[in-house]
């Protein structure tokens, strides 16, 4: 969330009572309905895990859209996978190595994180495609990302457990950057601890696939509302 900050499905909800009961978002990869596509997939990501910048933009739209200011192009997305200090204002400097890291493992997830066609194009991850009560805020929403991940009583390991999630939706108003836990809040109202990595915000990254004549190509990769 940092990198969003310093840069500026039709899936199943169960909340069959309402907002009282817990919502949940089961993962969705639709990728295997179209073998050209998760071979194209698969490809990328091996890009991504060798860390291949050059390698990586060529799965890319040469006029990929980066952001909703208006920032496109691989040329953009190049400085993005290679920022160095250089490349960022006197306040972020200290933290471009790290930068440069969250956007390489962001652009890992949305690879990872399955998704679904929507007419001829795949979108990416599952949570973006998850439907909620619209009298939420979006900002708020996080997705618990794995099965029987414990919500505990104090932001540690030893700390009592309140319940075992599985791919819930869950809420977070105050992130803490680089923190292991993070409070959250279930939709029955019910507080507690939930590891880091176990989280999704509904506005984290996301991306757009298109195929054009025999090619697919990533077409957006954007964070935000």
């Amino acid at each position: 969330m940092k990198f969003i900050t310093a840069l500026l499905t039709t899936l199943m909800l169960i909340p069959s009572l309402g907002l009282a009961q817990n919502m949940v978002a089961l993962p969705v990869d639709e990728a295997a309905k179209d073998p050209s596509f998760l071979a194209y997939r698969t490809a990328f990501l091996k890009a991504v895990e060798a860390q291949d910048t050059e390698a990586v933009l060529q799965f890319t739209d040469p006029d990929i859209h980066l952001s909703f200011g208006g920032l496109s192009g691989r040329d953009a997305m190049r400085i993005f996978l290679n920022l160095s200090a250089d490349d960022v204002s006197d306040d972020y400097k200290s933290q471009a190595a790290q930068m440069r890291q969250d956007y390489w493992d962001a652009l890992e997830a949305v690879l990872r994180l399955g998704g679904r066609f929507d007419g001829g194009a795949f979108i990416a991850p599952y949570t973006w495609t998850a439907k909620y009560p619209e009298d939420v805020d979006a900002y708020d929403i996080h997705f618990v990302t794995g099965s029987n991940v414990l919500m505990r009583a104090a932001g540690n390991a030893d700390a009592s457990v309140i319940e075992r999630l599985s791919y819930n939706i869950v809420f977070n108003d105050n992130w803490q950057e680089g923190a292991d836990y993070q409070t959250i809040r279930l939709p029955d109202g019910r507080n507690g601890y939930l590891s880091s990595k176990y989280l999704r915000a509904l506005i984290d990254y996301r991306a757009t696939f298109v195929k054009s004549g025999d090619v697919w190509q990533m077409i957006m990769f954007i964070a935000g509302d």
